[in-house]
């Protein structure tokens, strides 16, 4: 769903805006729908959230790559690293139950081959200036609009 306008934006700039429909499964308990919208374009005011999903996402690198003993890993160089991505995550429950959170994909600056993921760091929205639940019903409409005009 690629230039996709989200009004209640607040400060952010959203990108391209995807989504997931997972229904019950054995390795999923619930029935949920997520969205996954690109936030490359962030306000300065969100850069602690940032911060934290890099450092996160390094320090679980290092414990991962720690379970295997011959693995030659070695540390996050100091020069930084280069944002791959970062996606602010909108998960709706059938309980209609609504989670936010970020994660990105970093890569080191040094040695590209060292990369890895956030977990997702939780994030209230309303400290931004988006009103969780308007951008809900926004999303809604796109994706509303999106199976129109896929399938009909």
């Amino acid at each position: 769903m690629e230039n996709t306008t989200i009004k209640n934006s607040g400060d952010f700039e959203f990108g391209e805006v995807n989504y997931s429909l997972l229904l019950e499964s054995e390795w999923r308990e619930d029935n949920s729908i997520t969205f996954f919208i690109n936030i490359m374009d962030y306000p300065k005011k969100f850069q602690p959230k940032v911060n934290q999903a890099i450092e996160e996402g390094k320090n679980e690198y290092i414990k991962s790559v720690r379970e295997y003993p011959n693995y030659n890993y070695h540390n996050w160089s100091k020069t930084g690293v280069n944002i791959e991505w970062l996606v602010l995550k909108v998960d709706i429950s059938f309980d209609k139950t609504v989670k936010t959170s970020i994660y990105i994909e970093i890569e080191d600056k040094e040695d590209e081959y060292m990369e890895t993921q956030s977990p997702d760091i939780p994030i209230d929205l309303a400290e931004f200036g988006i009103d969780k639940m308007s951008l809900v019903e926004e999303l809604k409409q796109i994706m509303f609009k999106e199976i129109e005009n896929k399938f009909f």
